[in-house]
Order: C-alpha cells, then structure tokens, then sequence
C-alpha cells in the first residue's frame, strides 16, 4: 500500500467514527491553541518592549536613588543617598561621561475643562529631552523654552486620553500636588496647586514620554517642594560601548546605594524573565501534548479491538503488516495534521483576545500578539510527532494480528 492510497482510507476511518475522532483532533487542538496562544503573547511583549526601550538613547545611564525596573517613573519614596549638585561634579568627572543632566520627578493630579488625570511630572531643562529621546517629537505647539515658568509639555496620552481630547495647545490646565509633611512632630498634608499653559504636545513615543508632564526644573522644585537633591540623573556616555565601563566606575563609587540603568540592562532583564515564561510555556504546551498523545493512544487502541474482523479481511484480500501499519500510522498523522491546523488558528484566535483582556485589565497600553513562522512550524510539527509516537503502538499490534484469529473475532 502506498502512502497516497492509505491516506483516504485513514480519512474514511476517522469519518466512520465521528464523535471519538473529534474528541481526539479536540485533544491535540487544545495544547497547539495553548502554545500557539502563549508564545504569540510572549513574542508580542517582547517585540514591544523592545520598541519602547529602543527611543531611548543608546548611550544613556539613569541613575537613580532607588530601583528604577518595576516602579511607574513616579516620585521615589525613602532614597538609601540623596543626588546633589556634588553628585553631578563626581559623575561629570568620570572617564568616558560626556554630559549629565539632573530631574526631579513626582506624581501630580492634573485637571482641565472638569476632568482629572493622576499624572506624573518631570522636571528638566526642555533641550535635554531631545537628547535622551532622541525620537520625541512635536505633535502641536513648540517646545518648552528654558526657564519659562508658565507653560508646560504634554505627552500624547496626557492630551489625549482613551475617553476624549483632554487638553490642546493654548489650553490653561491645573496641577496640584500632595504630599505629607512633619511640623512639631504632626504629620499633615500640604497641597500646592498651579496654573500652566499648555505650550506643545508630544507626537507618540513611549508609554513613559506619552504618560508625562513635562516643566522646567525650578517650576519642578518649587512644585514638588524639592530642596537641594534630584531624583534622577541622566548620563550620557560617549558611546553605547562606554555604558559598561562608566557603570562600573558608578558602582565602585556608590556601590549598591544607587541604581544604574540602562536600555540595554532593562531589555536583558526582561529577556531573562521572558525566558523563564517560555520554559513555563513550553511546559504546559508538553503536557497538554502528552495528554493529548494518550488520547490517540486510546483512541487508536480501541479502533484496533474494534476492527479486528475488518483487519483480518484486510490481510485475507492481500494487506501487508506494512500495509495495515501505514494505514493507522496515517489516522495518526491524520489527527495530528487536523488538530494542528485548527488549533494554530485557534491559538492566533485566543492570544488575540487574551492580551486584549489582560492588558485591559492592567489598564495598560494594547500590545499586539506577534506569531513568528518558525515558531507555528514548530509547535505543528511537534502535533504531528506526537501523533505519530501516540499511534505506533496501535498500529504496530493491528499489523501484527494473525488473520485467521482475527477473522473468528465477532
């Protein structure tokens, strides 16, 4: 018997046996849908982040007094040192540091024409945005001017939020901020709040630069109630190949009392954690393999005891073992190549609306499953394998039954 020949018989078999094949295809749907789904979300995550971290700068270091990965760029709570203007003179005094810039930051309410957004501001000189984001953009108006007290920047999604326009350019918005001070002992709120005009809006970047408002550094100060140290400080190396050395020499001065970050560290620590999840992936996509191998097993195993009378007939009328072995191999394939094909697309299906629902569910920016060729080839033909190692057995005992036996079998 020829491949060719006994592949519509597989086909005819399956067919003559409707509900337990489609409960068995159903099997091996699931677990391709799970892996298909859940590398589709990976790969979307990490094809984002990458695009996120690459408007930064390459050669830019942020130092911080506090772990920078995890934290919503928001205003640093209990600093282990605090970064001054001698700071600044160690930094700019290091090999290979070609400029330092400092920033004060901290989360604020914003309001305009009787809406609200929890925002957080950034305090800088306007011409050192343009050199670490070096993609930034202006969307309406001009760029802030150094030293003008009045106006403000807003990213893209400060303006325009998912529910409306908030503010454009020309707009007056008020910012107010919190925060808890100690007087005599008692601990009480103190509030400030200002008037700005809206100066520019910022093309889409990044959700950090699309999140942010942006002032001048006294406005910054005297809003936040900063005294004599910064939150940030922004160092630029002469080049990405220098991040490593002028890292180091940071280290070796502050040790683990500061935190230096970097795009690249940023991607390798996600890349880390997303290694870990595709394991995780890869584990649960084997089991529901597994799980749906034993299921052809069975099934395979049971049409064999079934048809028994019909292999004898079959090896009667001239079959070979070779011949009724190719024939359940072929139901196996059959399975494998059916379940793959209806679960790559239920997968593509199912990591389209899970990472709409998480994503949503975090309330963070929409991320795009991406679904790489050589990754659906794979899981495919890990189906196809499965099926095949499931449906060697059956086959093997229905090629080895005597035909004289099997011709008595009722």
């Amino acid at each position: 018997m020829k491949a060719y020949e006994a592949l519509p018989l597989a086909l005819k078999g399956l067919k003559e046996r409707k509900v337990r094949s489609a409960l068995t295809i159903m099997m091996v749907v699931i677990g391709v849908a799970l892996m298909t789904a859940l590398n589709g979300m990976a790969s979307g995550f990490d094809v984002f982040l990458n695009k996120q971290i690459s408007n930064l700068a390459p050669n830019l270091l942020i130092l911080s007094p506090e772990p920078f990965i995890g934290e919503r760029f928001g205003s640093p709570q209990g600093p282990s040192i605090v970064l001054t203007d001698a700071s600044l003179s160690i930094l700019k005094s290091l090999p290979k540091v070609k400029e330092v810039y400092p920033a004060y930051i901290g989360g604020v309410k914003v309001s305009s024409k009787g809406k609200s957004l929890d925002k957080n501001l950034l305090g800088l000189e306007p011409y050192v945005i343009k050199k670490i984001v070096p993609s930034i953009e202006i969307h309406s108006g001009s760029m802030l001017n150094t030293g003008q007290s009045n106006g403000v920047m807003l990213g893209y999604n400060v303006a325009f939020p998912p529910d409306g326009p908030f503010a454009k350019v020309g707009d007056t918005i008020t910012i107010e901020h919190s925060k808890v001070v100690e007087q005599a002992g008692v601990q009480k709120m103190v509030k400030d709040r200002r008037s700005f005009f809206v100066i520019g809006i910022f093309k889409p970047t990044d959700q950090i630069t699309d999140n942010m408002i942006v002032v001048n550094m006294d406005v910054a100060k005297t809003l936040l109630k900063k005294e004599s140290s910064y939150d940030r400080i922004y160092i630029l190396t002469e080049d990405i190949k220098d991040n490593g050395f002028v890292e180091s020499g940071i280290k070796q001065l502050y040790g683990d009392l500061v935190s230096v970050t970097s795009p690249q560290s940023i991607i390798k620590t996600v890349q880390e954690l997303l290694s870990g999840w595709e394991a995780f992936v890869a584990s649960i996509g084997g089991v529901s393999m597994i799980v749906g191998s034993i299921g052809i097993l069975a099934a395979l195993y049971t049409s064999v005891l079934e048809r028994t009378r019909e292999i004898g007939i079959m090896k009667a009328i001239g079959f070979s073992r070779g011949g009724i072995l190719l024939l359940y191999l072929s139901e196996s394939i059959s399975i494998g190549i059916l379940g793959g094909i209806i679960g790559l697309g239920a997968g593509m299906v199912a990591g389209q609306i899970l990472t709409e629902s998480v994503m949503r569910s975090l309330n963070a920016p929409p991320i795009e499953p991406v679904f790489l060729p050589e990754s659906l080839l794979l899981v495919f033909l890990l189906a196809i394998l499965f099926s095949v190692l499931a449906g060697i057995y059956p086959a093997w005992r229905a090629s080895k039954l005597d035909p004289v036996v099997a011709l008595r079998r009722e």
